[in-house]
Parts: structure tokens; sequence; C-alpha cells
């Protein structure tokens, strides 16, 4: 089966099919690295390098995005940390954001991190509405200049207090120049969203130079320029405009990233604020030394920002006039690398790379091959030289200035920091684990990481020594919230904290609703910490097939997705397949769609009409009798007017989504006793319930949920692939090869089947199968009856069983349980129908699970592991407890069809609050079987 990733490669167009990596150890070989690099033709002479929000505004001598691109895509994973400390006009940080990296772009220049912002940040509608507002405000007052309602002295008067203190400002601005843009300065600080003030900032910096008398964007020299009334308001209304569409052009690719934009002293280690030992790439490209003047270039932008280009003349490393002015040469160009270097060496980890794009320097006329003196002082300062590639500059791509058209050739250089051993703190969960999470705990860090009970210091929070290359293993821990790296300050949050964090921050239980796991309750599931775990434990490769026969809610192909696997599942549940479609698909809807369908639905309840006519319409007929004895009259027709609204949304995703959320409702606005599993009456029955209140709350949770999972996707350390959910049945074969599953083709099973007659799954969420999927009565007893571990058994049934009980090859032990119970009941003449069942739900439930392991051992791959979370159960015949020992009876039949025990973990259950479970499963193991 072919797996496709979510995200493909974003320059596939290329002559060079660049796929980033997704493991450490394919980088931990520097020579074996260095040589891969090399095969990558760097030139990119024909590429493309204004996509996206590239072009968003002027700066001199910035690297193509190409460069960033395949150098993070090789040298990092996914949710590391890449810094750039001269970050520029944030070349790196978009090339990184776009990868599923968070970034740190530095620079002494302000105006980069006001462009920086704007090229990177994803505008919500609330923002692009406040930029709309900003257009009314320039039109308006356009109109009002152009009407001679204003004057432009009268305006620098207004406005004088936006207007910067420029040396020789009548040199360089004229009145209508000065004013016009001070009048644009003020509207725009009215904006109180830092996002879209960035993009109307980025707008009105690139208009500054236009209308200044700045000869162009790299030659400071003045040329008076004509600039005529209303000029500059029309020339910010365009490039306001164009930077708008820009920025939400690229939303698919800006959407999740997370970018810490600071202004900071290269040379200067305080300015950074990054703490050692924690950025895991640093690629960047330090100015070329003797060639540009930034602060000059960017002299009157910097003053508008409200800012002194001075102060970035005296930091700017390879400054032209700071190198005539203190008449110095390249050795001061490499003593200012030398501290910058220092800086890089420090904030880097272990065993990690840190990239340059250098171009050579010429002092009085003799050339200086800067990349080969950086190597050497790279050396110097502690990193080990990696290597040099060298790039052909295009003739049409080269610096507009002298010397840069002189410059044929780039280099890039690699240095990485040495490996070493480090000590890791490990920072304990904010909930106490049980016994065997702690087992678990211990089965991941031997398998993830390869360190034993016997490598763990004792103490409160366990100290390990490990090779550095193993850091980023650390992040897919699941009962771990964080590690904290010796020499250092900072935590590093595990993947699974991250996640957890999206519901109950700083929670000191174990929450089992992050992201979307909580959109609907389901009785009898396993919570997602196991499923991930067990994961973790089998040592699957990224992008595995992970195979759920039994997925209930989609836990474990939720959990797929989410760490960087491709997960399949079935159910026989209606309800469990509609939970699955909205848990998980709408995970991959654009997140201001989603809002504002929300919106949109929550706004139109404000429009609900009582004495509406159509109350049932959107139920079909053959549900209308049922839904009038289980719903109060009142409730009905708020619930038909939701599920109108609701599909009238547009997008199948969303509609899901919300018929869901309305779903996991329906129990508490019926007169279904919601504490008992079976469907049976309230006492007393209630006349109204709070619908539209309801819904409202359970839909702005999700979405809550929904938002804090978007803000931390950038720490994802996988990539996500896709999924499929099907309603089938896991006993016959076809259902397997009809979902693509061919033999052989899974490489790992987790699932927790049904326990022996223990939930009545169906008639539980009868009502919302009744009135979200248009699913009666008769057709639910019919699906209840066919389900693996339902007690209901029509006697057709039970008389088939008995018949053919003699062919059907199941493990002695099974039939030894059967005729045990069997001769029990003979001697039980009180003993009702459903206890005289028990032999052929045993046997039915037995051969259901023969049948399923028969499969599984059909599609799974030779070595390959199957985790089965199963529980006890127990039946009282004639005053005896007989055990039902699922457990021991299910390793019997895996057996029986291939299998080996690998694994069995012992777990306990607590029992729920609710009615009729007096033999509730108490007892649960974990049997881990493997494909022989």
């Amino acid at each position: 089966m072919k797996i496709q990733t979510v995200q493909e490669s974003l320059f596939e167009n290329e002559d060079f099919i660049f796929e980033e990596i997704d493991n450490i150890e394919a980088i931990t070989d520097s020579n074996k690295t260095f040589e891969k690099l090399k095969q990558i033709n760097w030139d990119f002479e024909d590429a493309d390098t204004t996509e996206y929000t590239h072009n968003i505004h002027p700066y001199p001598a910035k690297y193509i995005p190409q460069l960033p691109y395949y150098l993070i895509g090789s040298l990092s994973l996914r949710g590391e940390t890449i810094l750039d400390p001269f970050g520029g006009s944030g070349t790196t940080a978009l090339e990184a954001i776009r990868l599923g990296r968070p970034a740190i772009s530095l620079d002494a220049n302000p105006l980069s991190q006001v462009i920086g912002k704007a090229k990177t940040g994803y505008l919500e509608n609330e923002e692009i509405e406040s930029i709309k507002t900003l257009q009314i405000l320039i039109k308006n007052a356009n109109s009002e200049i152009l009407n001679a309602e204003i004057l432009h002295d009268e305006l620098e008067v207004k406005y004088k207090s936006h207007i910067p203190e420029i040396p020789n400002m009548d040199k360089w601005f004229t009145l209508i120049a000065r004013s016009e843009l001070a009048m644009i300065k003020s509207f725009i600080e009215t904006i109180t969203i830092n996002k879209a003030k960035n993009v109307a900032l980025t707008a009105f910096l690139k208009v500054v130079m236009k209308v200044c008398n700045q000869e162009s964007e790299t030659r400071y020299s003045s040329t008076e320029k004509n600039i005529e009334k209303c000029q500059v308001l029309k020339l910010f209304a365009k490039e306001l405009d164009v930077t708008l569409n820009k920025v939400i052009q690229s939303t698919e690719y800006t959407k999740f990233g997370v970018v810490d934009f600071r202004v900071a002293d290269a040379m200067n280690r305080d300015t950074w604020k990054v703490a050692e030992n924690s950025v895991s790439l640093i690629v960047t490209s330090p100015p070329y030394p003797n060639a540009y003047d930034y602060h000059l270039y960017h002299r009157f932008r910097i003053f508008w920002l409200g800012n002194n280009p001075t102060d970035l003349r005296k930091v700017e490393i390879g400054s032209h006039l700071r190198h005539q002015s203190k008449k110095n040469g390249f050795e001061a160009y490499l003593e200012e690398m030398r501290m910058t270097l220092q800086n890089m060496f420090y904030a880097l980890q272990p065993g990690r790379y840190a990239v340059l794009v250098v171009g050579n320097g010429i002092y009085k006329g003799i050339e200086y091959e800067t990349g080969k003196e950086l190597l050497k002082l790279g050396e110097e300062v502690g990193f080990e030289n990696v290597g040099r590639i060298e790039r052909n500059l295009p003739k049409t791509k080269r610096s507009v200035t002298s010397f840069g058209r002189r410059l044929m050739k780039e280099d890039i250089i690699i240095l990485r920091k040495p490996e070493k051993q480090v000590s890791v703190k490990l920072i304990n969960t904010n909930y106490n684990l049980t016994n065997y999470e702690k087992e678990l705990q211990l089965k991941e860090l031997k398998s993830l990481i390869g360190i034993g009970e016997s490598e763990i210091e004792n103490g409160i929070e366990p100290v390990i020594k490990i090779d550095c290359n193993k850091l980023p293993l650390f992040k897919k821990l699941t009962f771990m919230n964080a590690i904290r790296i010796e020499n250092s300050d900072v935590n590093f949050k595990t993947w699974q904290s991250y996640l957890e964090s999206t519901s109950e921050e700083l929670s000191n239980r174990k929450e089992p609703k992050y992201v979307t796991h909580g959109i609907h309750a389901y009785k009898g599931k396993f919570y997602p910490q196991l499923a991930k775990s067990l994961i973790n434990i089998s040592k699957v490769k990224p992008g595995s097939v992970i195979l759920d026969p039994f997925m209930g809610s989609s836990t474990v192909l939720l959990e797929a997705y989410l760490n960087g696997f491709k997960g399949v599942g079935m159910d026989m549940n209606p309800l469990a397949y509609h939970i699955g479609k909205a848990k998980l698909g709408i995970l991959k809807e654009n997140p201001e769609l989603i809002k504002s369908s929300v919106t949109h639905v929550i706004n139109k309840i404000d429009n609900y009409d009582p004495n509406e006519d159509e109350i049932l319409s959107e139920f079909p007929e053959i549900c209308h009798e049922e839904i009038q004895n289980w719903f109060p009259i009142h409730v009905i027709p708020k619930l038909n007017y939701l599920l109108r609204i609701i599909r009238n949304v547009g997008s199948p995703r969303v509609i899901n989504f919300l018929e869901v959320c309305l779903s996991d409702i329906v129990r508490s606005i019926s007169n279904q006793d919601p504490k008992d599993l079976r469907i049976r009456k309230r006492n007393p029955l209630i006349e109204d319930a709070p619908v539209f209140e309801l819904f409202i709350e359970k839909v702005n949770k999700q979405l809550e949920y929904l938002n804090k999972y978007w803000e931390i996707m950038s720490y994802c350390p996988n990539k996500s692939y896709d999924f499929d959910l099907n309603l089938a049945d896991n006993r016959q074969l076809k259902s397997f090869i009809n979902m693509g599953l061919e033999k052989e083709s899974v490489d790992l099973v987790v699932t927790s089947p049904p326990y022996f007659t223990a939930l009545p799954y169906i008639d539980t969420d009868r009502l919302s199968l009744l009135t979200i999927l248009g699913i009666p009565r008769k057709e639910n007893i019919v699906i209840e009856r066919n389900i693996t571990g339902s007690r209901e058994i029509t006697k057709k049934q039970k008389d088939e069983l008995e018949q053919t009980r003699d062919i059907i090859e199941l493990p002695d032990s099974v039939n030894e349980l059967v005729e045990k119970i069997q001769t029990a009941l003979e001697l039980d003449k009180e003993a009702g129908f459903r206890r005289q069942n028990i032999p052929s739900l045993i046997v039915r439930y037995f051969r259901d699970m023969d049948q399923l392991f028969e499969n599984l051992h059909y599609v799974m791959k030779k070595g390959s592991l199957a985790w089965i979370v199963i529980g006890n159960n127990k039946t009282k015949i004639n005053g005896e407890d007989f055990l039902i020992d699922s457990v021991n009876l299910l390793k019997d039949i895996a057996i029986s069809k291939g299998f080996i025990l690998y694994d069995e973990i012992d777990i306990t259950v607590t029992t729920e609050n609710l009615k009729h479970i007096k033999n509730a499963i108490t007892e649960n193991g974990i049997l881990g079987f493997k494909k022989v």
C-alpha cells in the first residue's frame, strides 16, 4: 500500500526531488551527510526565489530561499528549533516554518523584526478586517485631501508626533511626503492586533523609500522626486493591498508557524536570549565583509520605525563605512565573526550543525576567501570542520553593488559542534503514574533510546547519561513531561506534553481529551497515552501502517496521525465511524473555515423560531415516532433546527464535526437516563432542555482545543500521514483487502476489542444513531446482535452455534470453559434466558476473535507486533462465580494462529459510577503478540 505524506515536497518541480530526513540517524555521520549535501545542485539558476512572501519587502543581499530549505530539511527534524543569528528579511524563518520547524530569527536591524513577522504571519479574519478598516481610512483621507478639505501644512502640524527627527529633513522628504507618511503612521498605530500592524508597517516601509529622495534601495544619495498630492496615500493603498494578498496567499504554509523575531547584536550573547544547548540547527548568511551598509540603505525606514540607524551602524558586521571610518581590515571582520561563532557554539546542541552561506571580501584591492577563513575560525572556537561547498552566483541575481558584481561564487560552509555524552534530567509528568505506566515508561526508554533501568540514576527526577545524538528521541516519550540538558536552565518539552497542554495546562491529572480525543463520549475506549506508549515500544518506523480492527472512537488512529504514522481502522458501529471521521477529518480542514462556520451556525441559532411547522424535517420518517417517544416536545424542534443549519454549512468535514458535537449532548437533552448504559427512561422525565446552550458550550470547548493544537503544531516532531477509516467487519478477510491491506502490509496492530458481553455499545448510543444518523431501533438491534462481544443473540443464531460447535476449531481451554458453564446451568433451575445464552455467547465471542487473529496473521508483516488490551469478565450461576478469563483464552487463540506471546503487562481498571455494571471489568491485561 502506497503511503503519501500530507505535505509533499515544496520544491517538487526542481530537477532534484528533495525528501527531508525523518530520523536523527540520517545526519549523525557527518561524512555521509556532507557527501549527500554535495549531490545537490546548489546553483538553483532557474529557481523561483519570489514564491510566497519572500519578496514582500526589498532587502539587500538576501540569500535565495532554496538554500535554507534544503539545508533545514537535510540537517534537522520536524519540531526542532532553527536559529538564524543574521535573520535579515526572515528567509530562513519562513523556510523553517514551511518545513514544520519553529525558528528564532535574530538581527540588529529593527526592520528585520517587522518584515519577518509580516512575512511569516498568519492572519485570521479579525486581523484581515482590521487592515480593511485601515484601507477605508486611507481612502477617506485621500478624498478629503483631493477636495482640499485638508492642507499638507495642516497635516504636518496635526501629525507632528508621528514624524521622526531626521537630519536635513527637507533634503530627504518633501512636505507632502512627510505629512502623508505621518498621517498613515498614525492610522497604523490605531491597529491593536500586532500581526495586522506588522503587515501594514511592512507596506508603509516600502513606501518610505519610494517617496523619499534617496536615489535607490542600495544607493545613498539625494535625488529630488516630485511627489504629488495624495501620491503617498495611493502608493500605500497599493502596497498594502499587494502585501495583504501575498500574506493571505501564503497562509497554507504559515498558519501553524512559530517564529521568535528578536532585535539582537550577533556579537553580544546577552542580547540573543538563547539558552545553552537549546537549538538544533543554525542556518544563516552573515554579511559579506566590507560589502554592504544596511544601516545606510535602510536609514530612513529605521527612522520612521522610531529607531536610530546609528545604533545599527555601531554593531553592523562587515559594514563598508565602518571599515573606512575605523581604518580596519579583514582581521577586524574575523574577530567580530569569532564572537558570533562563539555564541553559535554556545546555543547549538552537541552533535548538531551550523551552516553559513558567505562570500569573499575585498580590502584595499586584496580578495580574502571568507569561507576558508571562517572554517578555520570555527575550528578554533571548537567546531568540527565538516566541509565547504562552492556555489555559482547567477549573473542575473548578483548584488547591485560594484563589489557584489565582481563575485562569481559564494561558499556554503558546514560546521558541527562535536558529539559527546550528555547528562539529561527527566522531568516527570504533572500527574502520578500507576505501576504499569511506570513499567511502560521504562519500556519506552529502552525501545526508543536504548536506556535500561540500571542506567537510570535514582531520584525523584532521574538523570540519564546518553549520546547527544539521541536527544531528539526524548520528544517521543509518552509518560514524561520534559527533559533538561546539562548546563541548561531550559526544559525541553516532549511532544506529549505539548499535546496535553491543548486541554488542561499544568494539570495534575492525566488528560485524555487533548486535541479532538474528547469530541464525543465513548464507553470502553482506552486512553490515548496508552495507545501512544504501545506504539513507541514497538519500534515502528515513521510512516508505518498501524491497524486498529476495533477502532471505536479512533483513539489509536488519532494517535497514529499525531505521531507520524498511517492509521487504518474499521468498526461495525456507524456512530464510531462518524466520530472517527470527525475526530481526524477536522484536523485537515482550514482553521479559518472551521471558525467562520462555527460562527455562522451560532449566529443562526438566534433566528430560531419555536413556532416553526417543520419540527421533524431533518429526520427520516421511520424515526419520527421513536424520536417523539424519547425527546421532550420542546427539545425536538431545537434539535431539528440545529441539524438543518449545521447541514447547510458546506464543508463535509465541518458538518461531520458539528454533528458529532451535537451527538455528544443528545443523551443529556433526552429522556434517556444518563447514568444507564442501557437505554432506559429518566425518572422523572424532563419537559425541556437547554439544547442550544449545551451545543454552543460543546462546540466552543472543542474549538478551544483545536486553537491550542494549531498553536503547538510547529513543535510536532514528525510528518503527518493520511488515515483510512472504514465501516466494516473485521471477521471478514475481504474487509481488510477492500481497505487496500494486502498480505503482510501492516507494521503494527494496536487495539482494544470489546470485552465479553461487557458493554452494549449500540444500545448506549441508540439515540445518537437515531437522531444524527437516522438509524431506527430495529436496525440498531441487528447491528447490536452482530458485533463482537454482544450479549444479544437470537434463537436462530444460538441454534446454529450449538449445531456447529463441534466443527468450530477453538482451543481446548475455550471448550473446557463452555462445558463447565453448561454443566452448571443444567443444575441451575432458576437461570433466566440470558444466563442460558452464556455458553453460546462464549463460543461466538471466541470464534469471532479466532477469525480476527487469522485475518491479522494474513495482513501483518513477519516480525510485527499486535497489542491487545483486554479484560476478564465473570458470571454467577447457581450462586457460584465463573471467570471468563479472556486474557488467557486469547493467548491460546493467538498462539493457535501462528503468533507467539511477546509481552504481557497487567493493568488495573477502575469502574465508572454507572448502573447495571455489577459485573464490570476490574482486571485487565495488555497482551503483545508477535507474528513469526
